[in-house]
């Protein structure tokens, strides 16, 4: 009878692992190459600005920092192919860029999300500006 339960135990013990560690032990690898939109949040405004971006990570590190290079389109704030750095923990991406055109240096920090969108986070030089990024 003890090997029955122990068995039963043994076997509810499994499947739940299997159904909640993969969420908290292992980080989904980042994508090589995202493209998303931003839209800056104006509330009263006539137009809302916004338009696209992507960004392209061509080294990685065990430590989970990255390089590669981002291209965005907006109407003061543009480039195609500028380098950028970032850092990714499973949660948390952190993207630099050292020049956004006519804005400067910026920082994005996006949040994993898993919900419409992989990643949706804001720039360091606008905080109006929401972004999000999806996988190519």
């Amino acid at each position: 009878m003890k090997s029955i339960s122990a068995l039963i135990g043994n076997a509810f013990l499994l499947a739940l692992a299997s159904t909640t560690l993969p969420d908290v032990c292992a980080a989904d690898p980042l994508p090589s190459a995202m493209s998303g939109l931003w839209i800056v949040e104006n509330p009263g405004a006539r137009r809302a600005g916004g338009g696209d971006w992507s960004i392209r990570i061509d080294k990685t590190t065990a430590d989970g920092s990255f390089e590669g290079k981002i291209s965005f389109n907006g109407q003061n704030c543009h480039g195609v192919d500028m380098p950028m750095k970032g850092s990714y923990n499973g949660t948390d991406l952190v993207i630099e860029v050292p020049n956004l055109g006519a804005c400067g240096a910026s920082t994005a920090t996006l949040k994993r999300t898993g919900g419409e969108h992989l990643f949706e986070g804001g720039m360091s030089h606008n905080p109006r500006i929401r972004e999000y990024l999806d996988a190519k």
